[in-house]
């Protein structure tokens, strides 16, 4: 459900900085853990807000990421580069509509934002060259061709793939043939709404839930999210979201095959909508290899290369920024462990 995973990658420089912030507001300098166990939790609690309250609008600055150890490396690099578990027999891959709506901000003035905005977010070491290459691949709304009509439509675009949609295509070709993909699509579907539907509760009048979330439900939701269960019941119990979804629901549940490649896109996806359940082409979620998702796993590579990140044995070359060995990629793995 909204396969989430925030490129953090700079351990010895972003990431340090950051627990090394965390530690000092919370009266611990230097990042001592045996202070820091014995803190005060109302100052633990306090520097904690603060780290998630600097975190540049649009990202986040806490993980998971990648240390080298006990997470490797970038999620979407460890499945490109086959080192994952292949036991999973039955997966569901799904995402919201509109993942990246809350994430951006409703008051951004021009393209410059975004420029400012992304230069706050790539380490130093990857200037100016992957700035430039997302910019390109993400270009401003002024210029000429643009698919975007406004700077947000753009910063939009660029958290939605880097955080949200990209790694269900990643998780899709890993377990090619053994995923059941979605797309939750019920009014205003934006990240989380699904979750009201996985943990509804027929029982509790609708008014009451109206009075802890900021939009009206739409009528049938009740029945609607009974449907919904009986399709995730179904499979966690047998690992098939069809065998035990509720035959005669309001609306009616459907046939939810593994989706196909269609041309640039997936087919045989499950929409859930305000209208009931359909299988539509996921156009969030390009099959392309000249595509967002494409560049996505391209840039993952080339700020892990840059750096010396990269896990020795896996290492590939980006198409992205300057070429590098392998030796140069892998020189500081282990650093900072």
């Amino acid at each position: 459900m909204s396969t989430a995973f925030e490129v953090l990658f700079d351990r010895q420089g972003q990431l340090e900085d950051t627990f090394q912030s965390f530690a000092t507001a919370a009266g611990c300098p230097g990042g001592d853990m045996g202070c820091l166990r014995k803190a005060d939790l109302a100052k633990i609690r306090k520097a904690n807000a603060a780290v998630i309250a600097s975190a540049v609008t649009g990202s986040s600055n806490l993980g998971p990421s990648a240390d080298g150890s006990f997470i490797r490396q970038l999620a979407a690099l460890e499945f490109l580069s086959g080192n994952y578990w292949k036991g999973i027999d039955s997966l569901i891959v799904s995402h919201v509509s509109d993942e990246a709506e809350t994430f951006v901000s409703n008051t951004i003035p021009d393209n410059q934002w975004f420029e400012q905005w992304l230069d706050s977010l790539l380490p130093a070491y990857s200037k100016p060259a992957i700035a430039n290459a997302v910019l390109k691949e993400y270009p401003a709304a002024s210029l000429l061709g643009s698919p975007y009509l406004t700077p947000r439509e753009r910063d939009k675009a660029f958290v939605r793939d880097s955080t949200f949609t990209c790694n269900s295509r990643v998780l899709t070709q890993a377990y090619a043939g053994k995923t059941y993909n979605m797309q939750y699509s019920i009014t205003p579907g934006v990240h989380s709404d699904d979750i009201l539907a996985m943990f509804f509760d027929p029982s509790i009048p609708l008014g009451n839930y109206n009075a802890s979330v900021n939009f009206d439900l739409i009528p049938g939701f009740a029945t609607m999210a009974e449907a919904y269960q009986s399709y995730m019941i179904s499979h966690a119990v047998y690992g098939d979201p069809n065998k035990a979804r509720l035959a005669h629901s309001i609306p009616p549940t459907i046939a939810w095959p593994h989706p196909i490649q269609s041309g640039d896109t997936y087919a045989n996806v499950l929409n859930v909508g305000d209208l009931g359940f359909s299988l539509i082409n996921d156009t969030q979620i390009s099959a392309n290899s000249d595509s967002h998702c494409d560049f996505m796993n391209q840039l993952g590579l080339a700020l892990t290369n840059l750096n010396g990140y990269a896990v020795p044995g896996t290492f590939t070359q980006s198409s992205i920024g300057r070429i590098v060995s392998a030796s140069q990629a892998s020189a500081n793995y282990t650093a900072h462990l």
